[in-house]
């Protein structure tokens, strides 16, 4: 490279880094400074944000006054934990903003994020999906699946029996992620003058959207947009770098619920009365999605028995809209008027999404508005498959061949109490927090449990708890997990081969027929430790 050329290129390198420095001051000492929202009939939450509870750089206090300054009156967390024990359960105001309890909890298969647990339990939510949505049920909250198709995190488990309640369609951080260098760039030193910029890197989520409605084939899903807000991000130095803030994305994405809602929003979120609003590209002034039946009105998330009317309306100043039904997936009608109307509907699943026609950073094909379904019709979806029962047969294991095994710190025992065994341990939180916890039931013998479907154990515990049953082969070791209380007894829990995983990996086919040990096993990695408890085994075996 010539002299002369190379100084160019220097030059120019150092332009961009002054400007890039210059916009990220732009944009921490103006706190984004975008216009205030005005005031609207609908009352906008936001969905899916970390705090100082985990991995986020903002307290609940600082995230209340970006949420205040952008008009957002409720925020659902997210932060990581298996529930979270401290904002799992978390229901509280904080200076006028409502925050709801939520977890973003890691599985073999990838993420979910948990909402709005009555208590916290003392146990690790299960690896199996359909086990850890059935105990989210169980602790009064539930559970939206996140990232489906994002390639960093891809969920991987589709199997019939996944029934969460809800889908995030559309991941702000994700997409931002996702976008080009030059894009990000652009973004970068643009979004200090306003949000539009930023809406250029918004494609539509049509892989998440197709999943959406795949679920939709098997009973009610809702669907979120999530922003994925951590308040920006530590550099190699630990320092905070508050890019993107709490502000910034406060304002792109929202969940809209009515105002006579808002005292207690998550009571709408619950019902799937709500929509999802790209309010960075404009705020709507109405928008309504209901079903009408015999003079009733009926609003998202609900299934409707028998034939009903189907209306949308949608208003916003300054943009054109494109209103488009969807029913079962597929377009069936759609108008560039501010109303669609279709009567006497068929049976099916319905969403509406509503497009801006003349935006000029918000891509046509993004939608803005995004409704709930509303379900039509006498089909009722079908249960899961259990291929859990009834057992053809089982094959009971001598509980007396199994022996006790702890760490250092640990204690256990293993007794006969009746006709039951009685595991009575005390799992004791070790003195380096980085050394794992356990106490185990070992039988290490062989076991050839081929022409089996899965393993059952009848069991009571105290206190309710799960437990991990171990199956292993050489140094392949694989678990599934199993819940037990006091109330138990006579209720065998049955266990199929394909839920369980390979430890520190996903699902695989288990060599059955060279199997070298079976373990009941309580540890760090499926409870908190620093308690005691008491298993008592009627029975464990394998059933075909």
């Amino acid at each position: 490279m010539k002299p002369l050329c190379r100084t160019r290129w220097l030059i120019a390198a150092v332009c961009l880094a002054v400007g890039v420095a210059a916009g990220c001051a732009i944009w921490l000492a103006s706190g984004d400074n975008s216009p205030a929202l005005p005031e609207s009939a609908y009352c906008w939450g936001a969905f899916h944000v970390h705090s100082t509870y985990s991995d986020g750089l903002g307290t609940l206090s600082e995230i209340a006054a970006a949420a205040r300054d952008r008009g957002i009156s409720f925020v659902i967390l997210g932060d990581h934990g298996a529930p979270n024990p401290s904002a799992g359960a978390l229901d509280c105001s904080v200076d006028g903003v409502r925050f709801c309890g939520g977890s973003e909890t890691s599985h073999p298969d990838g993420h979910l994020l948990v909402v709005g647990l009555n208590r916290i339990p003392r146990y690790i939510l299960p690896p199996s999906p359909p086990d850890a949505i059935a105990d989210v049920r169980a602790l009064g909250g539930f559970t939206v699946l996140l990232y489906p198709e994002w390639a960093k995190y891809r969920w991987r488990y589709w199997d019939d029996d996944f029934r969460p309640q809800g889908i995030e369609v559309l991941n702000l951080f994700s997409a931002l992620r996702q976008a080009g260098t030059i894009q990000q760039i652009d973004m970068l030193m643009t979004s200090p003058f306003g949000d539009f910029h930023i809406l250029k890197v918004l494609q539509r989520p049509q892989p998440e959207i197709r999943r959406w409605d795949e679920l939709l084939e098997r009973g009610m899903t809702y669907g979120f947009y999530g922003l994925d807000l951590h308040g920006g991000f530590r550099s190699i130095l630990e320092l905070p770098v508050r890019v993107p803030s709490y502000r910034l994305g406060f304002g792109m994405l929202a969940l809209g619920i009515r105002q006579t809602d808002a005292g207690d929003p998550m009571a709408a979120v619950r019902r799937g009365d709500f929509f999802s609003v790209i309010r960075a590209a404009a705020v709507p002034n109405r928008f309504e999605f209901c079903a009408r039946q015999d003079g009733r009105t009926i609003p998202p998330g609900r299934i409707v028995s028998g034939r009903a009317d189907l209306e949308v309306e949608v208003a916003v100043s300054g943009y054109a809209t494109r209103i488009v039904l969807f029913r079962n997936g597929e377009p069936v009608s759609q108008t560039d008027a501010g109303r669609l109307e279709l009567a006497d509907a068929p049976d099916g699943m319905y969403r509406v999404e509503v497009y801006l026609r003349d935006h000029p950073s918000l891509a046509m094909g993004m939608p803005w508005i995004s409704s709930n379904p509303i379900g039509i019709g006498d089909r009722q979806t079908g249960p899961p498959v259990d291929e859990t029962a009834p057992p053809a047969a089982r094959s009971a294991i001598d509980w007396r061949r199994f022996r006790v095994e702890t760490d250092v710190v640990s204690q256990a025992a293993f007794t006969a109490t009746g006709s039951d065994g009685e595991f009575a341990y005390t799992l004791t939180r070790p003195n380096d927090p980085g050394d794992p916890s356990w106490c185990a039931l070992a039988l290490r013998e062989p076991l050839d449990l081929s022409g089996g479907r899965g393993v059952y154990i009848d069991a009571r515990s105290d206190p309710e708890m799960r437990y991990n049953l171990e199956l292993r082969s050489g140094d392949r070791w694989y678990y599934a997990s199993f819940r037990a209380g006091p109330d138990g007894e006579g209720q065998p829990v049955y266990i199929p081969f394909r839920r369980f995983y390979r430890v520190s990996g996903g699902r695989e086919t288990l060599p059955l027929n060279t199997l070298d040990g079976l373990f009941v096993t309580i540890s760090s990695q499926n409870a908190m430790p620093g308690f005691s408890g008491r298993l008592n085994i009627r029975e464990i075996g394998w059933y075909r």
